[in-house]
């Protein structure tokens, strides 16, 4: 049962003028164990007695959960490609020895990674001499 539906019979007995404990035991009686809660069925006598008559949530505040339009797919796409970099990570059981960040457009060819080796076998005889 929707929460709504949960919410007209508490302010339909809410009209007739029952009390917490009455409605609650007649929602007992006729939903078992998925009835509201006391706190609930508290809470919405509480907003019936100062006024409300919607049993619908309010809109609130903020941004939507969801908003997934062909518009915001594009866009979340396009930032992501604007920012991506390729970069390649030496490392060993001790951490992180080398990084490099392939410049944008260019291509992993078997010249640019022997390149990057020769600059990897450097900064490896500074940091871990006995590895090189």
């Amino acid at each position: 049962m929707e929460k709504e539906q949960y919410r007209s019979v508490i302010r339909f007995w809410f009209l007739k003028g029952k009390s917490r404990s009455e409605i609650k035991e007649r929602l007992d009686a006729v939903y078992g164990d998925s009835s509201p809660s006391m706190a609930t069925v508290k809470n919405w006598l509480n907003e019936f007695q100062h006024g409300r008559t919607s049993v619908f949530d309010e809109p609130r505040p903020g941004a939507p959960k969801t908003a997934t339009t062909e518009d915001n797919v594009t866009k979340i796409h396009d930032l992501v490609l604007a920012g991506k970099v390729m970069g390649n990570v030496f490392w060993d059981s001790q951490g992180v020895i080398y990084i490099d960040y392939l410049e944008k457009g260019k291509t992993v060819t078997g010249l640019y990674y022997a390149e990057l080796l020769g600059r990897f076998a450097t900064e490896l005889q500074k940091i871990r001499p006995h590895l090189a």
